[in-house]
């Protein structure tokens, strides 16, 4: 009877030690689904709660802003988070100290305007665990290049965003920002032939049709489709190739 007693015992003790070891598999588990990043760059926050305008890693010097997005999962309650910034590799000696915890998109200005190479660094006891880069530069910038089937005027912006369109389109928008570019000639190449040229005046937000008529049908009217085949949209500053954009139609 006592023999039974100390087996069962030992029995008892062997799940009970086996179910402990599992219980801290499951919790170390748990801990390491911790999730740092990612980090980008845009040219302002439409909110707080994550939502980035205009990502990109190069801004003119003088921008107001640019703000940074960053993404955290499953972080624990009441986890401190350093926020360190740099310019040309020297520490800036304004770390920001916030207490994070949970899922949440972050979204931040940094105020860094002046011409450099930037970055940014999240830190976590003494860890780094995120962290991004960009460029403030005075060289000519095109950003924020995107084609759709309409504009809105005022944010000079697309809607129905793509960079693929089906055949019968009948004109597609091109949206763009341009600085340190006082005038921007715009080429419209259809399948690798120039189709037209356009100068654009000044700086920051502006937008092109690209119509059927400039590109030599027989009898093209304002509504006729677009033909079939790949577009490259290519922005110069002084006779130089600044930066180009594909897209097509019925491809």
């Amino acid at each position: 009877m006592q023999n039974n007693k100390r087996s069962r015992y030992s029995q008892f003790l062997s799940i009970f030690l086996v179910f402990s070891f599992l219980l801290s598999v499951a919790v170390f588990q748990v801990q390491a689904q911790e999730i740092y990043g990612p980090v980008t760059t845009g040219y302002d926050c439409l909110n707080e709660s994550g939502n980035l305008i205009g990502a990109s890693t190069v801004f003119p010097e003088g921008i107001e802003n640019v703000a940074i997005l960053f993404s955290f999962q499953d972080v624990p309650t009441n986890t401190s988070l350093a926020i360190r910034k740099y310019k040309d590799n020297v520490n800036q000696g304004n770390d920001a100290q916030i207490t994070i915890e949970g899922d949440r998109n972050f979204c931040f200005g940094t105020g860094s305007n002046t011409a450099g190479q930037w970055s940014i660094e999240f830190i976590i006891n003494g860890n780094i665990v995120a962290e991004a880069e960009w460029q403030v530069t005075n060289d000519p910038i095109v950003s924020k290049i995107q084609t759709g089937t309409d504009v809105r005027r005022i944010s000079r912006t697309v809607e129905g965003e793509s960079t693929s369109f089906p055949s019968g389109t009948d004109v597609v928008y091109v949206t763009f920002t341009v600085w340190n570019m006082p005038e921007t000639i715009v080429r419209i190449k259809h399948n690798g032939e120039e189709v037209r040229v356009i100068t654009n005046q000044g700086e920051g937000n502006a937008w092109v049709a690209i119509r059927n008529e400039w590109i030599g049908n027989a009898v093209p009217t304002e509504k006729s489709p677009l033909p079939d085949g790949s577009y490259v949209v290519e922005f110069e500053y002084n006779g130089v190739a600044i930066e180009q954009y594909e897209f097509s139609v019925g491809e």
